[in-house]
């Protein structure tokens, strides 16, 4: 027997106003995202981090309502099936258009996936969560590395994901990944259009020791790929034996 309780609250409007805007140094673009986060009710974006540049998707809060006004179409509707297209393709040759002002439901942009077939461009992602007073370090150590792996090999990720998140206090989540107290957190995960790239996979393991261990991130046993014993820790109490591999019976704690 499984019991739950649900919390019902009025659905609300999102509004969003995007643009792409490039840098002069890794410092300038965390500070254009602390910026942005501060002025936004809510902030993603895209972070091409090797070129210094990123997708800003500052969104605020627009009123009661359930469906998407047809006053933001046909712009609402080209945008949400562009951020579809290129969530599913790892955003591999998908341009993605800058809409400002567009007024939507936010059921409208639950994300898409489809099945790919072995040979077809996909996202593969790496999971890190770091508390927002660590953004400007988070983001000048990592441009360093990867534009030092990138003149070392000719790889860098696509680009990088960053959304923002409230902590609950600690009692409210004890054992998920947002667990670590009252507070703000940001993701910062890397992505790549082709999952079994040898060179994408040697940057993931390689930035798994950055991120984790000089950074501070904490990854998730289950979307940050190849972590290594000491990486991260799972309540053995969580953990059923038999749903148990081989390769989560090491991280248990």
């Amino acid at each position: 027997m499984v019991e739950c309780l649900l919390e019902v609250r009025p659905a609300t409007l999102c509004r969003s106003d995007t643009s792409i805007e490039a840098f002069h140094s890794a410092e300038a673009l965390a500070g254009a995202i602390a910026s942005a986060h501060e002025e936004s009710d809510a902030l993603f974006a895209v972070v091409l981090l090797h070129q210094l540049a990123a997708f800003l998707d500052r969104r605020f809060k627009a009123g009661l309502g359930t469906f998407t006004p047809e006053s933001s179409q046909p712009a609402c509707e080209e945008y949400r099936a562009a951020q579809r297209l290129a969530i599913q393709r790892g955003f591999d040759g998908v341009g993605v258009p800058q809409p400002t002002g567009i007024v939507y439901s936010r059921a409208d942009f639950v994300n898409e996936y489809w099945h790919p077939t072995a040979t077809e461009s996909r996202l593969d992602f790496q999971y890190y969560e770091h508390d927002l007073s660590r953004l400007n370090d988070v983001l000048v150590e990592s441009f360093r590395f990867t534009k030092d792996f990138e003149a070392r090999t000719g790889f860098a990720p696509a680009g990088w994901a960053t959304f923002f998140v409230t902590r609950p206090e600690k009692a409210k989540k004890p054992f998920g990944v947002y667990s670590g107290g009252p507070g703000v957190s940001f993701s910062f995960d890397p992505f790549c259009a082709n999952p079994v790239d040898p060179l994408w996979q040697e940057f993931s393991r390689a930035y798994n020791q950055l991120a984790i261990h000089t950074l501070g991130a904490t990854p998730s046993p289950t979307q940050t790929q190849w972590l290594r014993p000491g990486d991260v820790t799972i309540p053995a109490k969580l953990a059923r034996p038999r749903f148990t591999t081989e390769y989560y019976q090491q991280f248990l704690g």
